[in-house]
């Protein structure tokens, strides 16, 4: 598995980092200390609880970005392709 699929496995064990209707959703502190439980379980990529934050928010917005079109593409009666995803982008984290 690359960093990114950790990364996000990772992120999966915490939902109070992507579903907002959880209770801790908005505490700030509890959420910081999951990151560095997050990096810490990241070790050997050797990383920060910033940066996997970071990158967690980077990933993220780029698949609500890749979903917004394909809904966008669905409702304009366009076949959703795979031109949405820019070509520079670093999804396997390579």
């Amino acid at each position: 598995m690359n960093f990114n699929e950790e990364l996000i496995e990772s992120v999966r064990d915490y939902p109070v980092h992507y579903d907002s209707a959880r209770m801790k959703f908005s505490d700030t502190i509890r959420k910081d200390n999951i990151w560095i439980k997050i990096s810490e379980k990241l070790d050997e990529h050797n990383t920060t609880a910033m940066f996997c934050k970071k990158r967690w928010k980077e990933l993220r917005d780029r698949f609500s970005k890749y979903v917004g079109n394909l809904k966008k593409a669905k409702s304009s009666g366009s076949a959703p392709t795979i031109e949405n995803i820019p070509p520079d982008s670093d999804v396997n984290g390579d």
